[in-house]
This record gives C-alpha cells, structure tokens and sequence, in this order.
C-alpha cells in the first residue's frame, strides 16, 4: 500500500499548489511549504510535519494540506495528533472526489492500525463517491480484501481496477500473485503475459 500512499501524496502536492493561489499570505504559505517540502526531500518527515503544523492551523480549510498531513502521519505514527489537526470529517458540501480523497486518507490511517474492517467500510464509500473511471479506491480495497482473507472480493476489486487501468504493471503484478493464490494457473499466466508486453513497451532502449 506504500505505492498508493504515495500516489495520494503526489496529488496531495497538486492540489497544495493550486489552493495557494487563494491565499493572500503567499509569502508566509511559500516560506513554510518550501520549509516542509525540503524537509521530506531529505526523509525528514518529522521536521515535515512540525512544518505542517503550522500550515494546517494557518490554513484550516486548505484540502491539499489536510490529504497530505494526514498520509505524512501515518507514514511516520498513525497515533499523531496531527491527524486530528487534520480533521478529515469529509464534508457533504465538497466536491465528491474531494469526499474521495478523504475517505482514501482515513482508510490508510485505519490500515496501518490493524483495523481492516474499518478501512472497508471508509473505501466502499470512496468507490461510491469515485469518478467511474478512478481504479485508486478499488485497486487499494482489493489489497485490503486480501490482507483480510476475502480473495474472492479480492479478485472482484481487483479485476475491476485492473479493466480501469490495464497498463499499471505494479497492479497487474499483485492481481497475478492473487489469482496463483488462489490456483487460477491459467488467469495468472494470461495475466503474466500481459506484464510481459509491457514491460517491452517500457524497457530502457
């Protein structure tokens, strides 16, 4: 789940940046965004987050912050408090994929505790808040479902995530490992053959 936490990160960043242009304090959001940035580039995460502190109570509201705080915690302690800061209630107001993104965040946090069936419960909601054609929500309860033992709604999800995004190799190479798991020799060797076009495509020339 590591590649999904920072996949989240990066559209974390994304988003930071867009939202900033709101702020009239740009001088005070650079300096600490730039501080906190640097910070993680260096595998700092704790100066990171003490950087982060002071942005989220400058900028309560800032969606970009919030995602970002809360995978940077529970990458570092997913007991921090700074995911309280975070306060990632979702808000019915806010654009569905926002509601998303949170969900995604809180479901992270509730992996890293232990509490699969928490994260669930917060990523079927994702799914149903997720544009159709989004495959992170059910490319991440797919590994959830198979963390839990449920490999037959594994496979579901990860089918699913997998017609959404056919050229993810790192997706792929997880759906085979599930189906040998389950001794569908045949699927997992399709599967594979798949993974071996692509990485062709994508081989250094």
């Amino acid at each position: 789940l590591g590649e999904e936490i920072d996949m989240l990160v990066k559209d974390g960043k994304t988003i930071l940046r867009a939202e900033a242009r709101q702020h009239l304090d740009l001088d005070t959001l650079d300096r600490l965004s730039g501080k906190m940035n640097a910070a993680r580039q260096r595998g700092d995460r704790v100066e990171a987050q003490r950087h982060m502190r002071e942005l989220l109570k400058r900028y309560p509201d800032n969606f970009g912050f919030k995602v970002l705080a809360a995978t940077d915690a529970t990458l570092v302690n997913p007991e921090d408090p700074l995911i309280e800061l975070a306060d990632l209630q979702s808000d019915p107001k806010a654009p569905k994929a926002e509601q998303a993104a949170l969900l995604e965040a809180r479901a992270q946090m509730l992996i890293v505790r232990g509490d699969l069936e928490g994260a669930i419960r917060e990523l079927v909601a994702a799914i149903d808040l997720s544009p159709q054609d989004y495959p992170g929500s059910r490319w991440m309860l797919a590994q959830v479902y198979q963390r839990a033992g449920r490999l037959d709604e594994a496979e579901v999800l990860f089918e699913e995530a997998f017609r959404l995004s056919p050229e993810s190799m790192a997706l792929i190479s997880q759906y085979q490992i599930l189906l040998y798991k389950q001794r569908k020799f045949d699927q997992g060797d399709k599967l594979g053959e798949s993974l071996e076009e692509l990485e062709g495509i994508y081989a250094p020339r």
